[in-house]
């Protein structure tokens, strides 16, 4: 069995790491919910973004090249499976 966590977003589960998965390849997901952090102070700095964890987070992720290219992808494909839910619906 193969774990790892995902984000859920725009339809889509988007794993945090990359996972040993063929394309197109069938799986059974169990949502098993991750305990949200402890609410720290907000970020205000860039000292408290780099203290957060948050910054390089997907440092390791492979199909993220360009944060903008990604981004208008993600966006592109949320919309596209909104389209396609509004015609089923």
């Amino acid at each position: 069995m193969n774990s790892f966590e995902a984000i859920y977003s725009g339809g889509v589960f988007r794993p945090l790491k990359e996972v040993a998965v063929a394309e197109n390849q069938r799986v059974r997901l169990t949502i098993e919910s991750s305990p949200e952090p402890p609410a720290n102070k907000p970020i205000r700095t860039a000292q408290d973004l780099i203290e957060s964890g948050l910054a390089g987070i997907w440092s390791d992720r492979e199909d993220i090249h360009n944060s903008q290219d990604f981004a208008n992808r993600v966006r592109k494909e949320a919309e596209a499976q909104r389209g396609l839910n509004h015609a089923a619906g």
